[in-house]
């Protein structure tokens, strides 16, 4: 097995979906900062993303 074809996953503990946050009233959209600031800094970085609720296999 050639290591060299694999990335190193960086696995990402957040919230997701629309949130309404307690103090302000406001609405923060969660995937919006992951698609447009979290994952492209991480795949940046050399490394492939995986969200927690991207997991589908478990373990």
């Amino acid at each position: 097995m050639n290591r060299n074809n694999y990335k190193s996953i960086c696995f990402v503990a957040m919230p997701y979906g629309k949130r309404t946050d307690l103090a302000t009233g406001n609405e923060i959209d969660f995937d919006k900062i992951y698609e447009l600031a979290i994952k492209p800094a991480i795949e940046e970085a050399g490394l492939e993303p995986l969200r927690g609720d991207e997991e589908l296999t478990g373990g």
